[in-house]
């Protein structure tokens, strides 16, 4: 048995995994080369061939500032969760 934690922050979301052991593992995140246990609370969707996807955290920013015009972008989405 496990347990999944989820934080959603209005800057930074975390999430972390409780396992069976007693164990507790955050999620890591990289990008830019960088790792890190939060992730920024920003989502981005847009349409790809056809088929609605979406980017998360600091890929959603990057989605989002390379072709502002083909993106939804929500940052600090805690107020509408």
């Amino acid at each position: 048995m496990f347990a999944l934690g989820l934080d959603f922050g209005t800057t930074n979301s975390v999430a972390a995994l409780l396992r069976a052991d007693g164990s507790i593992e955050t999620a890591r995140f990289t990008h830019g080369g960088e790792t890190e246990t939060i992730c920024r609370s920003a989502i981005s969707f847009f349409n790809e061939r056809g088929v609605t996807k979406s980017e998360v955290g600091p890929w959603a920013v990057d989605r989002y500032l390379a072709d502002p015009m083909d993106c939804r972008f929500l940052q600090s989405f805690k107020t509408f969760a």
